[in-house]
């Protein structure tokens, strides 16, 4: 498993993807540790873009690690606006949603 136990962030599943394509994409990137792109939209100034794993799927929430911009960790208040990027099954796909705070993962 690439990603360590700890802390981790908490995305609520946005409505831009059908639920069901969505459920299947994120669940086989899970299982498979897949990265993708979290685009940070803070009020005040342009996309911050970073690199993120998912890691576990969870009813109407994705965990992902602590996102990283050019290895620096990037911290983002409870809920802010992101959009999640990725690719799943040779497709391109991407949701706008809100952050749901950090959690503890024990990477099980």
């Amino acid at each position: 498993m690439c990603a360590p136990a700890g802390e981790v962030y908490r995305i609520m599943l946005g409505l831009t993807i059908p639920p069901e394509v969505q459920q299947q994409a994120l669940k086989d990137l899970c299982e498979r540790n897949q990265s993708g792109e979290l685009a940070y939209i803070p009020e005040d100034g342009p996309p911050v873009r970073a690199k993120v794993r998912f890691l576990e799927l969870s009813g109407d929430t994705v965990l992902i690690d602590q996102p990283t911009v050019s290895g620096r960790p990037l911290r983002i208040t409870d809920g802010e606006m992101v959009r999640m990027s990725f690719v799943s099954d040779g497709q391109r796909m991407a949701f706008i949603s809100r952050t749901r705070g950090r959690a503890r993962w024990s990477g099980a």
